[in-house]
């Protein structure tokens, strides 16, 4: 039940920060902050003390994932300060 709810608050926690902080920073958090969770709640939901290297690909995994679709989502809508051209 706890590894249920931490998955669910980090998806949620991640998505306010990619939602109210559209830079390249902002989604790069949203990414660690995906990665933190899946990677506790994976283990919690394993019932097993030590972390598995099943574990640490599927938080890796979804973490690249979300990253990547937290891109083009909010692709429209990041600030950059300066341009290539700049």
């Amino acid at each position: 039940m706890i590894g249920s709810l931490i998955l669910i608050a980090g998806f949620i926690i991640s998505m306010y920060i990619g939602y109210w902080f559209p830079t390249p920073i902002g989604i790069g958090f949203m990414g660690l902050v995906i990665l933190l969770t899946v990677l506790i709640g994976a283990n919690i939901l394993s019932e097993e003390s030590n972390l598995t290297t099943g574990e640490i690909r599927r938080s890796i995994a979804n973490s690249f994932i979300s990253t990547f679709y937290g891109l083009l989502a909010f692709g429209n809508s990041t600030k950059i300060e300066k341009g290539i051209n700049s």
